[in-house]
C-alpha cells in the first residue's frame, strides 16, 4: 500500500487502523522513499487493537510511504486491509518554532493490582488478587458468572469525573476456551448508560478500548459493570488494568 506525502517532508510516525485488528496481528514493514528508492524505517507486528495504533519511526525524509506485509497474518492469511492511515511529520524541512504544550491529563486507574472501588457484583465469583494469568503487575481480576445475567460491578460513592478523558481501556482474557460475551456499561445519576457489546476470546490477553461517546459522554459516573450477555452461566475469564485515558 503506497501513500503520497505530497512533497519531500520529514516523517516521524504512522498511525494505522487495521481491519479486524482486535482479532489478528499483521507482520508489516514501513518504507519511505522518493518513488524509486526506499528505505525501511520500521518492521514488526501490529497490535491486537481495534482502534488506531501509533508506530513511531526514526525520523526519515521522503515523498512516499509504502506499507507492505512481510508474512501471513496471525490467522494464516496472506492479505491485509487498512481501514485508516495517518502520516505524521513536519510540514516542511525547516525547523519548526517550538510551541508550549499543556500537561497531559493523568490516567484514572480503576483497577491496577487492586482497587479502592467497592465490589457490587452479583451472582458472580470474583477474585481481585488473581495471580495467573496477569496482563500487568502482580494481580488481575478473575470473574466467573454463576448464572445468567450475572455481573462484575465496581462502585465509587464519590463518583468518577470523565473530564479530560475520552476512553475506557482495559485488558481481557477469555480463559481456557470459547469466547466470553459481555456487556460493559456505566451507572450515572440518571441511571444506566448504553450497554456496549464486548467479545473476549480465550487463550490470550487483548486490549479493549471503548469511547466514552458510546456511553453518551457522561460527565461522571459512580459504577462500572461488566455483565453476562450470553444469558447463561459462564466459565472463568479475566480482566486487568481498567482505567480512563485521555
Amino acid at each position: 500500500m503506497l501513500h503520497l506525502w505530497g512533497s519531500v517532508k520529514p516523517i516521524d510516525k504512522v498511525k494505522l487502523m487495521m481491519y479486524n485488528g482486535s482479532s489478528r496481528t499483521y507482520p508489516i514493514k514501513i518504507e519511505v522513499g522518493d518513488g524509486t528508492n526506499y528505505t525501511q524505517v520500521w518492521n514488526g507486528n501490529t497490535l491486537l487493537n481495534e482502534g488506531m495504533q501509533t508506530i513511531n519511526i526514526t525520523q526519515a525524509t521522503g515523498k512516499y510511504v509504502k506499507i507492505s506485509m512481510t508474512a501471513n497474518n496471525s490467522n494464516g492469511n496472506s492479505w491485509f486491509s487498512i481501514c485508516e492511515t495517518e502520516i505524521w511529520g513536519q510540514s516542511s524541512l525547516s525547523t519548526p518554532t517550538p510551541t508550549p504544550t499543556s500537561t497531559p491529563t493523568p490516567e484514572a486507574v480503576i483497577y491496577g493490582d487492586s482497587t479502592t472501588w467497592a465490589n457490587w457484583s452479583w451472582n458472580t465469583t470474583v477474585n481481585f488478587s488473581n495471580t495467573s494469568p496477569v496482563y500487568a503487575g502482580s494481580n488481575s481480576i478473575s470473574v466467573k458468572y454463576n448464572s445468567a445475567w450475572a455481573g462484575l460491578s465496581l462502585y465509587n460513592g464519590s463518583g468518577q469525573s470523565t473530564s479530560g478523558y475520552s476512553k475506557l481501556r482495559f485488558y481481557a482474557h477469555g480463559g481456557s476456551s470459547g469466547t466470553r460475551q459481555i456487556w460493559v456499561y456505566l451507572h450515572t445519576a440518571s441511571g444506566e448508560t448504553t450497554k456496549v457489546n464486548v467479545d473476549i476470546p480465550a487463550g490470550s490477553w487483548s486490549l479493549r478500548e471503548i469511547n466514552l461517546s458510546n456511553f453518551g459522554n457522561p460527565a461522571s459516573f459512580t459504577r462500572i459493570t461488566f455483565a453476562d450477555r450470553q444469558r447463561v452461566a459462564q466459565p472463568i475469564f479475566y480482566i486487568d488494568d481498567i482505567r480512563l485515558v485521555p
